[in-house]
């Protein structure tokens, strides 16, 4: 049968009924084997390389050879000594993904058969490069789409912000928890992510039970290994399905990435950037109005030297920034009682006080860029 198939804990299964529509758009070479992974749902212990023996079969082995869409690493043998730290041959690796209320992590498993030996002999540890990519949704096309990209390595990892930061796109290296833990005759990687980090795209409001991510995992060694296609092509990538979350459990992670919302505006807001009871109020004293830095505005104080001053100094624009941190305030009292609320509720109040809380910064900007225009044209 032709069409495209989905591979799920190492059977295959047909998926042409459901790529009928993208015949059309897909072009022939994009019609290639993809992985799938139903996402658990459970806080992973401290200790997670451990998983490997508790709850083996939550990994997934189905690697490729980099580029392949056939030739699966799925040797049931091999993958139970795995399970039991017994020493196998090649560089097996397996990745398990899983949330809960605070956010998602995948794991990476990366048998290294010498690892032992190696560190007898005294040599450099042989941490795993690892690269990955993940996007939202589930669009298999080869339409262009904003996606992450990581490489890992030695036990660092770096971060290619391929978009620009904006409201509706951010970097996360600042906010990811990534580590590499030794396990038997392996190592196992750690890609940790917040929630709120994806505050407008959580996977909880689709209104369809089966939601989907793109994920994408290349593993760089014995000339490469990939669980979801290749480099830079998201509709290559392979799938993660969420679960189907409970009631309770939207609500908790709703209630969580506002809490961090509020967090974020409150230490944007008791910055000197934003401070609006500071006591310095400067005036403009110069004929050119432009603007140098995200937060501050080029002018001359009649008193010193200095050529700039903070937004929150311009007698202007403060009651302007105050304005819209009155607006997050107000929140307070129904963030306050969030979990008391109705789930219906919930969703509403989310969806209006999210916004505001995590694109404070960006409004601010948005009410300098207006402020400066309007001294620009004031000055012709």
């Amino acid at each position: 049968m032709s069409g495209k198939w989905l591979v799920v804990s190492g059977k295959w299964f047909s998926a042409a009924f459901a790529l009928i529509g993208m015949a059309a758009v897909a072009a022939p070479e994009k019609n290639n084997a993809k992985n799938l992974y139903d996402v658990r749902f459970g806080t992973i212990p401290e200790n997670y390389e451990s998983l490997l023996n508790s709850d083996f079969g939550s990994w997934d082995f189905n690697f490729r050879p980099y580029g392949r869409t056939t030739d699966l690493w799925t040797d049931p043998a091999a993958a139970r000594d795995v399970g039991e730290g017994k020493a196998v041959d090649g560089k097996p690796t397996a990745v398990r993904v899983s949330c809960d209320e605070d956010g998602w992590t995948f794991l990476v498993y990366c048998a290294e058969p010498g690892l032992a030996q190696t560190l007898a002999d005294g040599k450099a540890p042989p941490y795993p490069t690892l690269e990955v990519y993940f996007c939202e949704g589930d669009a298999d096309n080869s339409d262009i789409v904003e996606y992450w990209q990581f490489i890992g390595s030695k036990g660092s990892i770096r971060e290619f912000p391929w978009a620009v930061p904006s409201r509706r796109w951010r970097p996360l290296k600042s906010c990811m928890r990534h580590e590499v833990r030794e396990a038997p005759n392996a190592y196992v990687a750690r890609f940790s992510f917040p929630w709120a980090a994806f505050w407008d795209r959580l996977p909880l409001f689709s209104g369809k039970r089966d939601n989907f991510w793109r994920l994408s995992v290349m593993r760089w060694a014995a000339g490469g290994w990939s669980w979801g296609g290749v480099v830079h092509e998201p509709d290559r990538f392979g799938y993660i399905r969420w679960p189907d979350f409970t009631e309770a459990q939207k609500s908790e992670i709703l209630a969580r990435v506002l809490n961090r919302g509020w967090l974020d505006f409150s230490n944007f807001c008791s910055g000197p950037d934003y401070d609006t009871s500071c006591t310095n109020a400067l005036s403009w004293t110069r004929s050119s109005y432009v603007r140098t830095e995200p937060y501050a505005i080029d002018a001359v104080r009649a008193d010193g030297p200095r050529t700039w001053m903070l937004a929150a100094e311009d007698p202007e624009l403060r009651p302007i920034i105050a304005g819209l941190q009155d607006e997050c305030r107000a929140l307070a009292p129904t963030l306050a009682r969030f979990r008391e609320l109705p789930y219906a509720e919930q969703v509403a109040f989310y969806l209006k006080a999210a916004p505001k809380l995590f694109n404070f910064r960006y409004d601010v900007e948005a009410a300098l860029d207006r402020h400066a225009r309007a001294k620009i044209m004031e000055e012709r």
